[in-house]
């Protein structure tokens, strides 16, 4: 984790990023109850998380893209046994961030 990060725990699941995570922030800023926000934020991680695991993506205009991506399969080595392996191609969750998100980002 960088230094400027900082982890936050929304209910059992650290999560990093920005102060607008924290559901106690949002809760102040909105006025909405903590544990509505906490309850919002938990169902979006799911939504999320099933979504990817089914092969579909997630787009937020003006944020980002949750996606899948699939790493090839390849050919790596054990170097204690002096062998070789294939790990196979299998999909990874990554983000792209929108335009307007990585110029906010880089001012």
């Amino acid at each position: 984790m960088s230094a400027t990060a900082k982890q936050v725990t929304i209910g059992n699941n650290p999560v990093r990023g920005a102060k607008h995570s924290d559901s106690s922030q949002i809760a102040k800023t909105t006025g909405i109850d903590k544990a509505a926000v906490v309850t919002v934020i938990e169902q979006f991680m799911t939504i999320v998380k099933d979504s990817l695991a089914h092969g579909e993506n997630v787009y937020l205009r003006g944020f980002g893209s949750f996606i899948v991506k699939t790493r090839a399969e390849k050919t790596a080595r054990n170097i204690s046994k002096n062998t070789t392996l294939v790990i196979p191609a299998h999909n990874i969750p990554a983000f792209k961030p929108a335009n307007c998100f990585k110029e906010e980002v880089a001012k």
